[in-house]
């Protein structure tokens, strides 16, 4: 800097320093959100297999609960109330 002036290629230092250390926070923040993005995922994987797991125990609890009948029960005595 010669007279207190600045030249193009001063100024072009400076953005570039500028710009590298921006490129840098971004760099973190993008390795920062796809490790959180891999939790969320993970977390979502889970819930989704805890999911089906429900889903198999209500299947086969339904069928333990189904009222089976006799042909020969008479229902005339409860009708007939």
């Amino acid at each position: 800097m010669e007279n207190g002036k600045t030249t193009n290629d001063e100024l072009a230092v400076m953005v570039k320093v500028g710009f590298d250390g921006v490129s840098e926070q971004f760099h973190g923040l993008a390795n920062s959100m796809s490790e959180q993005f891999r939790e969320v995922n993970m977390r979502l994987d889970k819930l989704e297999s805890g999911q089906e797991d429900i889903k198999l125990r209500l299947d086969n609890t339904a069928h333990r609960f189904e009222v089976v009948v006799p042909r020969s029960f008479n229902f005339a005595p409860i009708i007939n109330q």
